[in-house]
């Protein structure tokens, strides 16, 4: 199935900041030596962006 979008560059630099936002959280995730509570609130953040997009992607469909 190919399903073309037209997406603006606002909409690029959009998803090109979650995947950014979304990278940067799972190198945090995955360190060695942090706290308890900061994975909590990463893992917190990681949920909080993905939500940002999915919220984004419902309203272009």
């Amino acid at each position: 199935m190919n399903i073309e979008y037209a997406l603006s560059d606002e909409d690029l630099e959009f998803i090109k900041n979650v995947f950014e936002k979304k990278l940067a959280l799972e190198a945090l995730i995955k360190s060695e030596g942090i706290s308890a509570n900061l994975m909590k609130d990463l893992i917190s953040t990681y949920s909080q962006v993905n939500a940002e997009y999915t919220n984004w992607w419902s309203k272009k469909n």
